[in-house]
C-alpha cells in the first residue's frame, strides 16, 4: 500500500526500501508483483540499528551510487501505516517541497482519539500557512494526557514521515551523530556497510530531530494509523457487526470483537471476546486483545529456543514468486512452487540434493546444463544434483510446479547461484 501510495508521486524506479536483510524475498517478491517487474531498489542493512542508523545507509547508497544530487528531496515513509486519503497526502508533499529554507519537514497527524501508543509535536502557526513551528516532542502520554491532548489545537500526532534534502540532513548528522557523518563523508558505500554494524541503535527522532532547530511541521488531516500491533490492526479492518475481523474457513458463535484468521483448515470459536486467534498454516496463535502487544515475548522466547518457525514459514516468498513446503521428511521435500509471470529463478546448482519438477499449471522454461526446453501440463523434468539449472516463467500466467527433492542434506543453504536477475549472488 506504501508503495503504491508513492508510485502516485514518483515513478517506481525512484522508490527505495530499506529494510533488514531478512526482508529482502517476501519485499522483492510484492512490490515485484505489484510493478509488474523485477524490483531491485532495495538497500539492506547488515543489522537493524533503528531509523537514524537506516536513513543515513539510505543516502549513502543513493549518492553513492549517482542516484540523487545533494540538494535534491527525499521523502521518508515507514512502510507499516494504514493512510486513507492518498490524495491529500500526495497534495501535501508537494506542498512541503515548497520549502525556501531548506528545513527537515514533519508530517504531523490531526488526532481523531486518544492515543497512548504514538508520540506527538507541539506546533505554533507560522507565516507560511503550509508549515507550522515545532515547539516540542511528547513521548507516548497516558490515557489522562493523551485525552487533554486530544482537546487542544496545537499538537499532532508525530507520523514517522520526513522530506528533507541529502544536504540539510547531512548537516544535521554532522551536528548531531558526528561518527555517523564521519563515515558517511569518509567511507565508501562498503566500508560504511562493514562499519555499520558499529554504530549506535538510536531513532531519527532521538538522534536528530529532538535535537535540531532547522525543522517544520505540515499538518495532515487524512485517517492514519500506524499499525504497530494486532489490536491495532483490528481498528482498521473490516469488521461484522459484532466487531470481528473474520478471514478464511472460520465458523462462530456468540463471539465478538475478536480477531479470527485461519489459512489452511477450518475454525470454530464459540463463546469468546476480545481474542485474537490466527492459524498460519505451520503455527497458531492465540492471544486475549489487550495482551497483543506482548507478541514480541513470545517471539522472543522462540528465538531463544531456536525454532525453525521464527525465520522459515511453511509458505515462503522469493522475489520470482512463492513456495509451499506440502511434505518433508529426512531425505525428502515435496514442494508446490509458484512462479509469477515474466520472472525467473536464479541460475544455480545444488551439491546434495536432486530435483524433480512436474508441471501443474502454465508452461515452464527450463535450462539444464546447456540444453533449453520447454514443459508443459502434466509434463516432467529432472534435474540431478551438482548440475547447473534454471527455472522460468517468461509468459503471461503463473506457472505452478510440484517438486521433489532427493538427498541426504534438503536445506535452503544449499543454494549456488551463478547468475540473478535479483543480484543475490
Amino acid at each position: 500500500m506504501t508503495a503504491l501510495r508513492l508510485s502516485k508521486l514518483v515513478k517506481p524506479d525512484d522508490i527505495y526500501v530499506i529494510s533488514p536483510s531478512i526482508y529482502f524475498e517476501i519485499i522483492s517478491s510484492h512490490l515485484s508483483e505489484i510493478f509488474h517487474k523485477p524490483f531491485k531498489n532495495i538497500i539492506t542493512e547488515p543489522v537493524p540499528k533503528n531509523t537514524a542508523p537506516a536513513i543515513a545507509l539510505g543516502i549513502k547508497y543513493l549518492l553513492d551510487n549517482g542516484i540523487i544530487k545533494k540538494d535534491e528531496y527525499l521523502l521518508f515513509c515507514p512502510a507499516d501505516h494504514i493512510i486513507k486519503g492518498d490524495e491529500s497526502f500526495i497534495n501535501a508533499v508537494k506542498q512541503a517541497e515548497k520549502n525556501p529554507d531548506d528545513k527537515i519537514i514533519l508530517f504531523g497527524i490531526k488526532p481523531d482519539r486518544a492515543e497512548t501508543g504514538y508520540g506527538y509535536i507541539q506546533t505554533r502557526k507560522s507565516s507560511n500557512p503550509v508549515f507550522s513551528e515545532v515547539v516540542c516532542f511528547l513521548e507516548k502520554p497516558d490515557l489522562d494526557t493523551a485525552k487533554k491532548l486530544l482537546e487542544k489545537d496545537d499538537f499532532v500526532w508525530n507520523s514517522g514521515m520526513f522530506l528533507f534534502t541529502a544536504d540539510s540532513i547531512m548537516s544535521e548528522f554532522k551536528k548531531n551523530l558526528a561518527e555517523v557523518h564521519r563515515h558517511l563523508e569518509e567511507d565508501p558505500y562498503d566500508v560504511f556497510l562493514n562499519n555499520f554494524v558499529d554504530f549506535n541503535a538510536v531513532s531519527f527522532d532521538k538522534g536528530i530531530l529532538e535535537k535540531s532547530s532547522n525543522i517544520k511541521c505540515v499538518n495532515l488531516q487524512i485517517t492514519w494509523n500506524d499499525v504497530g500491533s494486532l489490536d491495532s490492526l483490528h481498528a482498521v479492518l473490516e469488521k461484522d457487526a459484532s466487531g470481528n475481523v473474520i478471514e478464511g474457513d472460520v465458523v462462530i458463535q456468540d463471539v465478538s470483537n475478536s480477531i479470527i484468521i485461519s489459512k489452511s483448515m477450518l475454525l470454530a470459536a464459540l463463546g469468546i471476546k476480545n481474542m485474537v486467534i490466527i492459524e498460519a498454516e505451520d503455527a497458531i496463535l492465540v492471544a486475549n486483545m489487550d495482551q497483543s502487544q506482548k507478541v514480541r515475548d513470545i517471539v522472543m522466547k522462540l528465538q531463544k529456543d531456536r525454532r525453525k518457525e521464527v525465520i522459515e514459514n511453511k509458505t515462503t516468498y522469493r522475489p520470482w514468486g512463492k513456495y509451499t513446503v506440502l511434505e518433508e521428511s529426512e531425505n525428502y521435500k515435496i514442494k508446490k512452487i509458484v512462479v509469477n509471470p515474466k520472472s525467473t529463478l536464479s541460475l544455480q546448482r545444488h551439491k546434495q540434493r536432486s530435483e524433480h519438477w512436474i508441471v501443474v499449471t502454465g508452461t515452464a522454461c527450463i535450462r539444464i546444463n546447456d540444453n533449453e526446453l520447454e514443459i508443459h501440463k502434466n509434463e516432467s523434468a529432472y534435474v540431478p544434483k551438482n548440475i547447473i539449472h534454471r527455472l522460468a516463467n517468461p509468459f503471461t500466467e503463473p506457472l505452478e510446479i510440484i517438486e521433489v527433492q532427493n538427498g541426504d542434506y534438503l536445506g535452503e543453504d544449499d543454494i549456488e547461484r551463478i547468475d540473478d536477475v535479483y543480484g543475490r549472488i
